[in-house]
C-alpha cells in the first residue's frame, strides 16, 4: 500500500482528470493481474483524493462514496501488516482494514469447499464403510441362509428318525405282543402236558398192577397145569 501511495501523490500533480485515468490505467493492470482487493484500496484512495476537488457535487459525491464503501466493505475486519519508509529507515507496522464483502465470500466460499471435500471424504469413508458392512452383511445373510437350510434338513432327519423310531417301537409291542402270546400259549401246553403226563403216569401204574396181577394168574395157572393138567382144565372151566 506504500508504494500505491507514492505513486498517488506523484499522480497528484496532474490534473484531476489525468489523475483519474492514470490510475484507471492502473486497475486495468491490477485486474489482470486479479488483485481485485487491491483494486478496491486504488478505486477508494482515487475517490479520496478526486473528491476534494469535484467544488459543489464534493459532498454529494462522498456520501455516493461512503455509500458505496458500505456496499463494497463488510463489518469484518482484519489485520494487514504494511511496510512504512521514513527517510532511510523502514518499519513494519499493523493496519486494521475491513474485508470487502468479495474477500469475505470468497473466504466463505474456500471455508465451505473446504468444508465441502472434508464432508465429501467422510461421505467416501462412510460409503467404504457401507459398502463393507453391505459384505458382511450378505455374507451373514448366505450364512444365515445355510444355516437355515442345514437346520431344515436336520429337522426332516429328526422327523424321519422320530417316524422310524414310532414304526420300530410299534413293531417292539408287537413283538412283545406276540411273545406274551407265545409264552401264555407254552404255559397252557406245560399245563396240558404236565396232565396228560400224570393221567398216563396213573394209567401205567393200573397197567402195571394189571400185568403184576396177570402174571400172578398165569404163574397159578401154571403151577396148576403142572400138577395136574386135567385138574387145571376142568377147574378153569367150572
Amino acid at each position: 500500500m506504500t508504494n500505491m501511495s507514492s505513486q498517488f501523490d506523484i499522480l497528484d500533480q496532474a490534473s484531476p482528470s489525468n489523475v483519474f485515468f492514470n490510475k484507471m490505467h492502473l486497475f486495468a493492470k491490477i485486474e489482470q493481474n486479479g488483485l481485485t482487493d487491491e483494486r478496491m484500496v486504488l478505486v477508494f484512495n482515487a475517490f479520496d483524493q478526486i473528491l476534494p476537488q469535484l467544488g459543489i457535487f464534493s459532498t454529494v459525491a462522498t456520501k455516493l462514496r461512503n455509500e458505496l464503501f458500505d456496499f463494497v466493505y463488510s463489518n469484518q475486519f482484519t489485520v494487514d501488516k504494511t511496510t512504512l519508509t521514513k527517510t532511510r529507515r523502514k518499519q513494519r507496522i499493523a493496519c486494521l482494514e475491513r474485508l470487502s464483502y468479495k474477500v469475505l465470500c470468497q473466504r466463505l466460499t474456500e471455508k465451505n469447499q473446504q468444508e465441502n471435500d472434508a464432508y465429501e471424504n467422510k461421505l467416501s469413508d462412510l460409503e467404504n464403510n457401507l459398502a463393507e458392512k453391505n459384505r458382511d452383511l450378505n455374507q451373514a445373510q448366505e450364512q444365515m441362509t445355510n444355516l437355515e437350510t442345514t437346520s431344515k434338513r436336520l429337522n426332516n432327519e429328526i422327523m424321519n428318525l422320530k417316524s422310524n423310531l414310532t414304526n420300530m417301537e410299534q413293531e417292539i409291542q408287537k413283538y412283545r405282543d406276540d411273545c406274551d402270546r407265545m409264552r401264555f400259549n407254552c404255559d397252557n401246553e406245560i399245563v396240558k402236558m404236565r396232565e396228560e403226563h400224570t393221567r398216563l403216569m396213573k394209567t401205567n401204574a393200573d397197567a402195571e398192577r394189571l400185568i403184576n396181577d396177570l402174571m400172578k394168574y398165569k404163574k397159578g395157572y401154571d403151577d396148576m397145569q403142572t400138577v395136574s393138567p386135567e385138574y387145571s382144565f376142568c377147574h378153569l372151566l367150572l
